[in-house]
């Protein structure tokens, strides 16, 4: 299994309701992808969206990815978000990932995005990485 997550924090809150109209067309894509096992859609006190999936395999999730819903709303990310970082490796496992593995993993080896406003923290490489949630959203 392919396992992918990411986290994204809004700069600021002005750029919510734009956010979310886009990534509903995301989410409604994500839900049909091929090879998509299970996936997670977060929502953090922070203001912070994460996903977390398991795909069958990584060109499944390399498909996703990029394709043309993704790839314009990441097209907004360098000016809309402060924070943004992504991570993907395999597992022998159809569960997700250990909270704490998916976080260790994310803020050692994840590939931090360029953004145009980032914030102090995110120069630093930290983030928070709690496991409360104000929204989880679980697919297929």
């Amino acid at each position: 299994m392919y396992v992918s997550v990411t986290r994204l924090k809004l700069r600021r809150w002005y750029f919510l309701p734009i956010f979310l109209f886009i990534n509903f067309f995301v989410i409604r894509k994500f839900r049909r992808a091929p090879g998509l096992i299970q996936g997670k859609v977060m929502v953090d006190y922070h203001l912070a969206f994460w996903t977390l999936s398991l795909w069958a395999q990584e060109t499944d999730m390399r498909q996703f990815r990029n394709g043309p819903r993704h790839l314009k709303a990441m097209r907004k990310t360098p000016e809309w978000a402060c924070e943004a970082v992504s991570y993907s490796w395999t597992r022998n496992t159809l569960d997700f990932p250990p909270w704490n593995e998916v976080c260790e993993k994310l803020k050692t080896l994840g590939k931090y995005s360029t953004l145009n406003h980032p914030s102090e923290a995110f120069k630093r490489r930290e983030f928070t990485c709690e496991e409360k949630f104000l929204n989880v959203m679980f697919y297929p």
